[in-house]
């Protein structure tokens, strides 16, 4: 199947990745998809030469640092294309929408219209600072442990914006010197021809350089 797609001229193929954490992944969001199956998809993409997109969430209920970490060394293992991350939105009508209500999780923010800003629920273990800067800075986290040579650097560039209340992290002019910094490192690991994530187009797309 997949060396037809390749054969055929197949020049996207979209995966509802989600999550690293197989509880989050299919136990909460129903998905039904183990970490496996999702290795052995993305191998085959990228063994066959075809692009991929991995939709990803931050937020979900029950999130934490350590979900968060699972989805990072999950999609440095899988090295989709493309990353399309947003931050988890229960809509009404939808049995997580019911979820977050019975566990009261609604913080009474307004749904944001591109659910890459803030969250609408309340999380036990993380904070709604942390979850911003997590989205803000997602590709940099992917980086850690990926980018051996670069791994300080990218730290540093993390505690630059760490000190960042959660009111700034979601200031244009901030967002603007995140992308500034990025295109800086990303040239320098290009120039040597090192693998790894960097924004794409906007903030909301992340994508794989080889």
């Amino acid at each position: 199947m997949t060396t037809k797609l390749s054969q055929s001229g197949c020049e996207l193929i979209l995966i509802g990745f989600e999550t690293g954490s197989e509880n989050l992944r299919n136990f909460l969001l129903g998905k039904k998809i183990t970490d496996l199956q999702l290795i052995n998809a993305f191998d085959l993409f990228n063994k066959y030469g075809l692009r991929s997109l991995a939709f990803a969430m931050i937020g979900i209920p029950g999130e934490s640092v350590e979900t968060i970490n699972q989805s990072l060394k999950m999609l440095r293992r899988l090295k989709p294309t493309l990353i399309r991350q947003a931050i988890f939105e229960p809509f009404a009508g939808t049995p997580l929408f019911d979820y977050c209500k019975e566990h009261n999780m609604f913080t009474g923010n307004k749904v944001s219209a591109n659910y890459y800003t803030a969250s609408t629920i309340k999380l036990e273990n993380l904070s709604s600072r942390e979850l911003k800067l997590y989205q803000l800075l997602y590709p940099w986290y992917l980086n850690l442990n990926f980018v051996e040579k670069y791994e300080d650097k990218y730290k540093k560039l993390i505690n630059k914006y760490n000190g960042k209340s959660e009111e700034e992290l979601v200031l244009q002019e901030v967002k603007n010197s995140v992308l500034l910094d990025d295109e800086e490192i990303s040239q320098m690991l290009s120039n040597e021809g090192i693998q790894h994530f960097k924004y794409f187009e906007n903030r909301t797309y992340y994508c794989l350089v080889n």
